[in-house]
């Protein structure tokens, strides 16, 4: 049986659009970073949400057909 679980990245993008911090794992991860950002240097960042796809049972590499 496979489940089909998605995988996110989480970046944060200050008032200009430029990345602070990029690939945070965990999305609470990301809201504790913003609220240190913040709270200590008052930089104020948006969370954008990135898809990671996942290959479920694919091999990336020569193809034997061609063999």
């Amino acid at each position: 049986m496979t489940t089909n679980v998605k995988i996110y990245r989480y970046h944060l993008l200050d008032e200009s659009g430029n990345y602070v911090e990029k690939d945070i794992p965990e999305e609470s991860q990301a809201h504790t970073i913003a609220n240190f950002l913040i709270e200590t240097q008052n930089i104020k960042v948006t969370i954008e949400k990135e898809h990671v796809p996942q290959l479920h049972g694919h091999r990336l590499g020569r193809d034997p057909d061609l063999h």
